[in-house]
């Protein structure tokens, strides 16, 4: 089933499903768009989602990563609170570079369908 985020983003060209780590790579505390199918949440290697490569729709409440991981929520609400996300579809127009946006703000739009709001964007 295909939600809101999905169909908002096929405007963009970029495929985006219910998981704030699919299509990121980890770096520090940053999460770079990859523009693929990497699960971020693997960061000694490039991982693509194993729901993906299992047929499955990447999901973040199902994921088998999540549910076999202990106290991987606690170290996502860590990450939450503190990392930056740099998704290829916000990145300001004409922009030599930026800052991102808020993990926390990611988060919420991917899990919650909430619009990121340009004015809170991390300026350059």
């Amino acid at each position: 089933m295909v939600n809101e985020v999905q169909l908002a983003n096929q405007e963009t060209g970029v495929k985006r499903y219910k998981c704030p780590f699919y299509g990121f790579g980890l770096v520090k505390e940053s999460l770079m768009d990859t523009k693929g199918n990497q699960c971020a949440l693997f960061v000694s290697r490039h991982s693509p989602c194993r729901m993906e490569i299992s047929n499955q729709v990447p999901d973040w409440d199902e994921c088998p990563v999540r549910k076999n991981t202990e106290g991987i929520d606690s170290v996502v609400r860590g990450m939450i609170e503190k990392y930056k996300i740099f998704p290829h579809e916000f990145r300001p127009e004409g922009a030599k570079s930026w800052n991102g946006i808020s993990f926390k703000q990611w988060y919420e739009h991917i899990m919650y369908e909430t619009e990121i709001n340009p004015q809170v964007m991390l300026p350059a």
